[in-house]
């Protein structure tokens, strides 16, 4: 006998089942990372983002950045907690999309 997991009952949580926020074709940026997707719902729920065409984020065990500027440590340790799982883990985004459609840079997470 095999167990799904079913998240449709979670409110929270408006992914489509492509990854994507809010979007039911392609989504506004190029990862299929679930953390890094994790990352970005966050950002979008919390209001510290509101433009997925320009984006940046670093996460690591000292700080969080979003779009070049340092956040407060509630917000880094809210983040730091419950997507760093050991010390060295850190988690780097950067896309920036352009009306001609240029692609996003590439997304990693990267535990050492």
């Amino acid at each position: 006998m095999s167990t799904t997991r079913n998240n449709a009952g979670n409110s929270n949580d408006s992914r489509t089942s492509g990854g994507e926020i809010g979007h039911g074709s392609k989504p506004p940026y190029l990862t299929t990372n679930p953390v890094t997707l994790g990352v970005i719902h966050d950002l979008q729920k919390d209001k510290l983002v509101d433009n997925l065409d320009k984006l940046s984020f670093t996460l690591t065990d000292y700080g969080m950045t979003i779009n070049g500027q340092s956040q407060p440590e509630e917000v880094f340790q809210q983040y730091k907690t419950k997507y760093l799982k050991h010390p060295k883990d850190h988690i780097r985004f950067s896309q920036h999309l352009s009306a001609s459609g240029s692609r996003p840079r590439a997304a990693s997470r990267q535990p050492i």
